[in-house]
């Protein structure tokens, strides 16, 4: 066993968890799930987080990102200048995709948006929301 396992086994040992429940995938770490600058950004939002609840498909078959005005060039329409103006004046909540029953999705952010007397929602890339709505 290497050196660097037994710290590991060590370390778990340290903090009274059993053996019996670790097997070698909890021992290494795995860097694409693990981002710890998505919280930070998220509490710096200036729309407020909505329950998932709220996202459901009746909403999401409403509209989409497209009656907002946006081109196939998504990225770099979205963090214009025009772009962030329209997406902030349309903009209600958002919550994170991996929470929702409905289209639920890793590393993207799930948006509602008022437009024309109804509510819809999308999702948008995590990045693309952080440059948005977090900076």
């Amino acid at each position: 066993m290497s050196l660097k396992i037994q710290r590991k086994i060590n370390r778990w040992n340290r903090s009274n968890v059993s053996l019996s429940v670790l097997c070698p995938s909890d021992l290494k770490k795995d860097t694409r799930i693990y981002k710890p600058q998505k919280a930070t950004l998220l509490d710096k939002c200036i729309i407020p987080k909505l329950n998932s609840s709220l996202f459901d498909w009746q909403k999401w078959r409403a509209n989409s990102i497209h009656s907002l005005g946006f081109i196939a060039c998504r990225y770099r329409f979205i963090v214009s200048v025009y772009g962030k103006y329209i997406l902030k004046k349309h903009a209600v909540g958002y919550c994170e995709g991996e929470n929702l029953a409905c289209r639920p999705k890793l590393y993207e952010i799930a948006l509602m948006c008022f437009k024309d007397g109804g509510e819809f929602w999308f999702h948008m890339r995590s990045n693309e929301f952080e440059e948005v709505f977090c900076n």
